[in-house]
Order: C-alpha cells, then structure tokens, then sequence
C-alpha cells in the first residue's frame, strides 16, 4: 500500500505551492494597484491645490490693488487695442500678477501675435538647476508642478446694469461700467514628463505656449494636454472690478 502512495506528497506540496503562488500574485496585483489609485489622487490633490493658490493669491487685496491700478491688469484692458488680448502670467515668485511678468497674444484669423511685457515674462519657462534651488521659483514651493494663468477681458452676456457700481444712477451719474475678467489658472505635472521641454516649455510644440481661447482649427491650451496625455487640471473664474474687488462667480 505504502508503495502505491509514493509521491504523492511532492503532488500536495506542489498544490500548496501553486495555490500560494496564485495568492502572492494577486496580493501583488491589488497593491500595485492601489499604489496608483493613491498616486493618482496625491497628484490630483497637488495640482489642484497649485490651482488654488494661483486664484487665491489673485483675490488678496494687496494684490487686487496692483491689478486695478493704472498700469495693471485692468488698465491694459480698458485701452480698446487690447480688448481682445490674452495676457499669460507664469505663477511664481512673490508679485506674478504684475503685468510686467506677463506676455500678451491675439488672434488675426489663424495668425497668433504674442509680445512679452518684459524680459523672462510670460509663459513658464524650464528652469535651470540653479533657479530650482529658489522655492520662490514654484507655485506652492513644489518643484514638479508648473501653474499658468490666462487671463482676457470677459465678454459674455450679463444681466443689466450687473456691470455697474451698487448704488449707482444708470441715468445721472457719470461713471464706467465694471471690468470683468475671465481667469483660467492650468496646473501641469511637469516631473512625470519624458521630455518636459518639447511637450511643455517649446515655442511652437509646447503646450504652455499655446491660447486658452484659439480660433476655430487651431489647438488650444487644453487640448494640447489632452493630446499629449498630460496630467493636468484647469480651473475657471470670473471676477468683475467694482468701486470695490469682489469675484462674480466661479
């Protein structure tokens, strides 16, 4: 009897093997997946927060005050020539709302004209190693994630006199309508890129460099990121300047 039963021990073990094989495998599988449903929500957290900020820092009164001023935000739109303008910030550093670190574009049919403000204004940059030692460098002190702003003058139907100061006479007083402006804030992970300088930071192929708001046939800022798989996130808000700061909605 003995006899015939030799072997079959080595069979059970190499059940029990195999079954402990198939249970690590899946344990496996399970962890690496949830590794990246919480990779994937820490990156969404981050760039969302990078948004945040961006909208965040753009509503402080001080710095409101240097948006309304003269020679801010909302002196370059009230000049006629610059109705249809779209200024780009790179958020970053401690003033990035002045408009001298801002470049501005518009369209003519499907021909982009851009200018800079200023030397280094504009769209984000790559960085050299030396300017990443400069936490002021990021928005949110994170060095992997890249935050643009797009900025134009809101042109969408409202209600009437919602453009006007509260309290005021439509009929008697001598005084302008508000100014709104739509802000879209792109928050970009830039550390999970290859090749961040083509996709992000390049002239002609860079996703950064391209209009919120392109004529019909020309790829937008978005839909670059799309296209390219970027993990990305866009937040909107319009925000009218009264005889007081306070956003319209969001």
């Amino acid at each position: 009897m003995i006899k015939h039963q030799q072997g079959s021990t080595l069979i059970v073990v190499l059940m029990i093997l195999l079954l402990i094989t198939i249970v690590g495998t899946l344990a496996i599988r399970q962890s690496v997946s949830s590794l990246k449903l919480v990779s994937n929500n820490q990156v969404q957290t981050l760039l969302l927060q990078n948004a945040d900020a961006a909208l965040l820092k753009f509503q402080r009164p001080e710095t409101t005050q240097t948006i309304s001023s003269a020679n801010g935000i909302v002196g370059f739109f009230k000049n006629e020539d610059n109705w249809n303008k779209e200024l780009v910030f790179c958020f970053k550093g401690s003033s990035p709302f002045n408009l001298s670190n801002a470049s501005w574009l518009y369209w003519q049919g499907t021909t982009k004209h851009s200018q800079k403000m200023a030397t280094g204004g504009g769209a984000c940059q790559s960085l050299t190693a030396d300017d990443k030692k400069d936490i002021n460098n990021f928005s949110g002190g994170r060095s992997q994630v890249v935050t643009q702003v797009h900025i134009k003058r809101a042109t969408s139907t409202t209600q009437p006199f919602s453009d006007m100061a509260r309290g005021t006479d439509a009929v008697n007083a001598k005084t302008e309508n508000s100014m709104r402006l739509h802000v879209q804030v792109t928050s970009v992970m830039e550390g999970l890129l290859s090749n961040p300088e083509n996709d992000l930071f390049d002239a002609n192929t860079g996703c950064l460099n391209k209009s919120i708001e392109p004529p019909s046939g020309v790829q937008g800022l978005v839909q670059c990121l799309k296209d390219k798989n970027i993990l990305y996130s866009t937040q909107v808000a319009e925000y009218r300047f009264l005889s007081d700061f306070e956003p319209s909605g969001s």
